[in-house]
């Protein structure tokens, strides 16, 4: 029976039982780190209430919490459906899916952009976190110092991600 999302079950997984024990690591390590960025993000969200504490032509709160609201919406279910839910299944199936590496290189890309920060986008980084600095109080630029590292720390394990679903396509899941 379907157990994710745990808030509304629509399919089945179930790593330590579909998976061979060797690939159990990157199946976990997708997992999570899906899981950090859907929480980043929503801490972003709500870092964005406090973005009118900011004194910049750059930052509008309105804006910010649009293009953030939309991000938090869209980007952690198609991270779970485009990029950890085909590799589950490639490796459950034992079958190369040879869409996860330009997808990955496309969730380096995105993550690399919210690390960046724009103010504008709806993303919290280094760009934001410098008109925060200039700007705004202290409590936003705590808030903004945290999700930057954060964002950086989820870049990191998705370059990490690349590397390692590399040599499953090339060796078809055969030991």
């Amino acid at each position: 029976s379907p157990n994710f999302p745990s808030f509304f079950p629509i399919i089945y997984h179930s790593i330590g039982l579909e998976i061979p024990h060797q690939y159990s690591f990157i199946i976990r390590m997708c997992y999570y780190c899906a899981l950090s960025f859907s929480y980043a993000l929503l801490f972003s969200f709500f870092a964005q209430w406090f973005s009118n504490e900011i004194d910049s032509l750059l930052i509008v709160r309105w804006r910010e919490l649009i293009a953030s609201s939309f991000i938090l919406l869209v980007c952690p279910v198609s991270l779970f459906y485009g990029q950890y839910f085909p590799l589950y299944h490639a490796v459950r199936d034992e079958k190369p899916n040879y869409s996860l590496i330009p997808f990955q290189f496309f969730t380096i890309l995105f993550f690399l952009f919210l690390f960046l920060g724009i103010p504008g986008s709806g993303a919290i980084g280094i760009w934001y976190l410098m008109v925060c600095h200039q700007h705004g109080s202290i409590f936003i630029e705590i808030l903004s110092v945290i999700i930057t590292i954060w964002h950086f720390l989820n870049l990191m394990a998705e370059i990490i991600i690349l590397f390692m679903i590399i040599p499953l396509n090339r060796q078809n899941f055969q030991n």
